[in-house]
């Protein structure tokens, strides 16, 4: 849980000066959180700091102070507001996506990793034998996310092959390795590499800090000349968050 320093004014309105403890509860079972002794001068107030770690479950936590000395108990005193802990809200944006030939023979322009928008249609006359896509995601979510995903290409299937509709679909699997790096584009060319715009490569069960961005990539074999597209779904800490569709084809 996130660590939280509660302040808590203390006064000894007597002629002495005593030694004290304060405790700590949260939660309707005065769960002890924190425990802390200190000591008052003669008529004299302060404040004490509590340091407390907040609980990981979703609730509202009633809080109490309990003050003590001499082993004897003074009083319980119940805080004017409760601690509400909320489930953090988890926002991942996909800031690019990616399509590449993996062994181009078109032209240069190809050799990179070409840049368009998230979900839009992009269709490239490609001609290696595997195509690799891949799309750069940011969490911006106050905490760490562990990321997943499922890719698969839904394809064209030509008339002489089919059995039940027009199109199928094939999982892919993600690979565990990296892609093949590139160098920056040159000057007007719409090609990148994504080791200058991420901060780590993302196979399945990578974790995500807040703010960080990271790749994550599948490859496939061409199926043939027939319009495809790739698939990439995310998932955020077991949440589904969206899908990545990116289009190819060959002429």
């Amino acid at each position: 849980g996130e660590s939280k320093v509660a302040i808590v004014t203390m006064s000894n309105p007597t002629i002495k000066s005593f030694d004290y403890s304060a405790e700590l509860y949260m939660g309707t079972d005065l769960a002890l959180m924190i425990s802390d002794a200190f000591r008052l001068e003669a008529e004299e107030s302060k404040d004490i700091s509590l340091p407390v770690t907040m609980p990981n479950t979703p609730g509202t936590y009633p809080v109490h102070i309990g003050v003590f000395s001499g082993g004897e108990s003074i009083g319980l005193y119940k805080a004017i507001e409760d601690v509400v802990i909320v489930t953090p809200v988890i926002s991942i944006r996909v800031t690019r996506a990616y399509l590449r030939e993996d062994s181009p023979s078109v032209s240069e322009a190809y050799s990179g990793w070409l840049s368009m928008t998230p979900g839009s249609e992009l269709n490239l006359g490609l001609f290696g034998r595997y195509i690799q896509a891949g799309a750069l995601v940011v969490n911006r979510s106050s905490i760490p996310v562990v990321l997943d995903f499922e890719a698969w290409n839904h394809h064209w299937i030509p008339e002489e092959e089919r059995i039940n509709g027009s199109y199928t679909d094939v999982p892919l699997v993600l690979p565990q390795f990296k892609p093949q790096r590139f160098s920056p584009a040159p000057t007007g060319m719409p090609y990148s590499s994504y080791q200058y715009e991420a901060d780590k490569f993302c196979p399945p069960g990578t974790t995500l800090n807040p703010g960080e961005t990271g790749f994550v990539y599948t490859e496939l074999y061409r199926e043939g000349s027939r319009w495809n597209y790739i698939n990439l779904k995310i998932y955020a800490n077991e949440q589904e968050i969206g899908t990545v569709r990116l289009y190819y084809g060959w002429y």
